[in-house]
């Protein structure tokens, strides 16, 4: 039987240091790889929505309302109290009129990928972001 020898602190501090340096460089690329993965996901959705749509226009507002309805169980928890809905809050009765507005601006550009290209659908909506 082998006993490997015992490791004693010169031998492990520049294992350490290494591992301190590799833990840092990923904690300063996070950001960098988070931005490029909701980039690739923003690009990417008139592809997504022309694949799914394809030439019918119904199912524009299907796609739309689905999108909706999973952002709208995925912010249900921050849904303020009934203690906090009293009839002179007004920023709730703006923030569903704006979502409203959002959905059928969604609801349009989805509609129009019936017509046209994913191409020139983005072309045409990030020339008025």
């Amino acid at each position: 039987r082998v006993v490997p020898p015992k490791a004693t602190d010169a031998d492990v501090a520049p294992l350490a240091r290494r591992l301190e340096e590799s833990t840092a460089a990923l904690v300063r690329r996070a950001p960098i790889a988070a931005l490029v993965g909701v980039t690739a996901c923003w690009g990417s959705q008139h592809a997504v929505a022309k694949f799914a749509v394809g030439d019918a226009v119904d199912a524009a507002a299907a796609l739309t309302l689905f999108r909706f309805g999973v952002a709208a169980v995925a912010l249900a928890p921050w849904w303020p109290a009934d203690s906090d809905l009293d009839a002179g809050n007004s920023t709730l009765r703006q923030g569903v009129e704006l979502g409203v507005w959002s959905f059928l601006g969604f609801a349009a550009q989805t509609a129009g990928l019936a017509t046209t290209t994913a191409t020139r659908s983005a072309f045409l909506l990030y020339l008025n972001v």
